[in-house]
């Protein structure tokens, strides 16, 4: 398990890495890097948990890794970095991400108590307002395009595109293998002990899969980038159900067991009481305690 979580978290460190490496090659803008290939970057241990999980069948396991990494996201790492040192929370951030992060909550609520499942159909529809939000996103931020010519090097020497690509590929086959090595030790664990898969989603396998987002996070607070701390989480919770849960739903069918369904409603609650202090744009050591 261990060895798991450190090859999915170095092999997602080295994704981001390269991939800004190469999409600054090909002359794409900063902004629209951090949006796509930065937030795909860090969500890819639990896109690649939840992914394998549901392959296999363990949709308990697939679905309590991305809602518990949401609500320890939110709880947690928010709540950590408060602890830290005051976070200012941008008007954006009250006004369009949060909204949608909690969309996504209730939506699988929703699903959970009318269909049950998350096929092709209702997963459909999560993958769509994916697709929907990120091109809103895109289209914002290109409004104030940056164009970044600078020259990718490695100690002075430029970077092919060659290699670049194949340290992209070598970091994705570690989180494949790091995802595959986490699923199957957090299953072991489970029947060992004799422990609901759930249980070991929301717990061991949700909080490894968060470290990236945990990291990132309290180290921007630190540095006082507050856009940085919290839009990761929050962008973090918005890909984890749109993106993952809707491409794996459409792959493979996935039950919503009863208590998934109510570890989502208590996403929509811990989602629903950020607000409070968001409208006053700002999360303090009270609110993060």
């Amino acid at each position: 398990l261990l060895v798991g979580f450190i090859l999915l978290i170095y092999g997602a460190e080295r994704f981001v890495e390269f991939a800004v490496k190469f999409s600054k090659r090909l002359n794409v803008p900063t902004i629209l890097i951090g949006l796509t290939v930065v937030a795909f970057g860090t969500s890819m241990p639990e896109f690649s948990v939840s992914l394998i999980s549901a392959i296999e069948n363990h949709n308990d396991l697939a679905v309590a890794n991305v809602v518990g990494s949401n609500i320890f996201n939110l709880a947690a790492i928010l709540g950590v970095c408060a602890l830290v040192s005051p976070i200012a929370i941008s008007k954006t951030c009250t006004t369009r991400d949060l909204p949608i992060s909690l969309l996504g909550a209730v939506l699988l609520v929703l699903f959970g108590k009318t269909v049950g499942f998350l096929n092709f159909w209702t997963a459909g529809i999560l993958f769509i307002c994916f697709i929907g939000i990120m091109t809103l996103q895109i289209r914002e931020s290109l409004k104030e395009r940056d164009n970044n010519n600078a020259e990718v090097t490695e100690n002075g020497k430029p970077l092919s595109l060659l290699l670049i690509s194949i340290c992209i590929l070598l970091s994705l086959g570690a989180i494949v293998l790091g995802g595959t090595l986490v699923v199957n030790s957090a299953i072991d664990i489970a029947h060992a002990f004799n422990i609901d898969e759930r249980i070991i989603g929301l717990t061991i396998a949700s909080v490894g899969t968060s470290l990236p987002e945990l990291v990132t996070s309290v180290v921007a607070t630190i540095k006082k980038q507050n856009d940085i701390a919290v839009g990761n989480v929050v962008g973090s919770n918005i890909f984890n159900i749109f993106f993952i849960l809707g491409f794996t739903g459409m792959i493979n069918p996935m039950v919503l067991s009863k208590g998934s369904i109510n570890d989502s409603i208590f996403l929509c609650i811990i989602t629903a009481i950020f607000f409070i202090p968001s409208f006053k744009n700002r999360l303090g050591r009270i609110w993060g305690g």
